[in-house]
């Protein structure tokens, strides 16, 4: 065809004439709409509609959903399948990013998981986006989970083994070298199979400034245990029996 002509000849020209279009597009046909908004599919292409019918944005995508195989627009964005790869529309915004990810999935409610693929390599490194595209959590990690709000635990591979460290979306909380973290209440613990652990708040620093065998979550508080010795914190962390 005359569009895959002038993209094997001019590459630079063609995405620029694709933004241009695209942009203009949205003007015209998403200044306003109204209600819930739904997928639509046109000639093989697929767009967006909100519940009136009205063209909200013009069906020119291959495919509109998210990797995961879902399809539901979360907070007024939508995925967009292009070449093996995403991209993010924001229709509120107008705003249609580049097709640079090759995961792309909501993560929450106002948080999108991207994934791209590490240079010289097949390795998906993810991190976190939000509705306008900007990078919360960079991509430097195997697996993202969110334990607090905004408090995410991370994961790296590093000699084949995978390690755990959590972070924000400012810098590193715990680092990223332990087998194991979980959460017991309102706190974090680190560990190794078999060793010792230490317990965090959730702005990264410690709870008790010792390593101890065993920290658990009861109806009350907290038990503590090292060394066949024995405490307990009341539920915002203070001691009740040292």
């Amino acid at each position: 065809s005359i569009s895959q002509l002038v993209y094997l000849k001019f590459p630079v020209l063609y995405l620029s004439m694709r933004i241009f279009v695209t942009c203009f597009l949205f003007l015209l046909f998403s200044s306003v709409f109204a209600g819930e908004l739904k997928i639509y599919t046109l000639d093989g292409l697929q767009g967006v509609e909100d519940a009136e019918g009205k063209v909200v944005v013009p069906a020119i995508y291959e495919k509109l959903g998210w990797s995961n195989g879902t399809n539901d627009i979360i907070n007024k964005t939508i995925g967009f399948y292009e070449n093996g790869n995403w991209g993010l529309i924001n229709i509120r915004t107008r705003k249609v990013g580049n097709a640079g990810f090759r995961i792309l999935e909501p993560f929450n409610d106002y948080l999108i998981e991207a994934g791209k693929v590490t240079p010289y390599s097949n390795v998906v490194k993810r991190g976190l986006i939000d509705e306008k595209g900007e990078v919360i959590i960079g991509f430097n990690y195997y697996t993202i989970d969110e334990l607090f709000p905004g408090v995410y635990k991370v994961s790296e591979y590093s000699e084949r083994d995978l390690y755990f460290g959590v972070v924000n979306s400012e810098k590193v909380l715990i680092p990223v070298k332990h087998e194991n973290i979980t959460v017991e209440g309102n706190y974090m613990v680190s560990g190794s199979k078999g060793l010792t652990k230490r317990v965090y708040k959730t702005d990264g620093t410690l709870l008790v400034d010792e390593w101890v065998d065993n920290f658990r979550f009861v109806h009350d508080g907290y038990l503590i245990s090292k060394e066949g010795y024995f405490g307990k914190l009341d539920q915002n962390g203070g001691w009740l029996h040292p």
